[in-house]
């Protein structure tokens, strides 16, 4: 979602975990958090504005490249 609204900007960090000592356990505890059903993700106008005056710098700017998600 981060990704949407920063324009692709900022991207999700992979997640990798490895278990190096298989005689000690790991406990793993999800937290998963979502807007409301009604709520529309889209770029946020800020970053996609300036897409018109051709600025691009670290890909501020650029058209949007995530369609609006309802």
């Amino acid at each position: 979602m981060f990704q949407t609204l920063t324009n692709g900007l900022y991207t999700p960090t992979l997640h990798r975990v490895l278990n190096t000592d298989p005689a000690r356990s790991r406990v793993t505890i999800q937290f998963l958090d979502e807007p409301p059903f009604e709520a529309t993700i889209a770029p946020l106008p800020q970053l996609v504005a300036a897409a018109a005056c051709g600025a691009a710098a670290n890909g501020v700017g650029r058209a949007a490249r995530f369609p609006a998600l309802r």
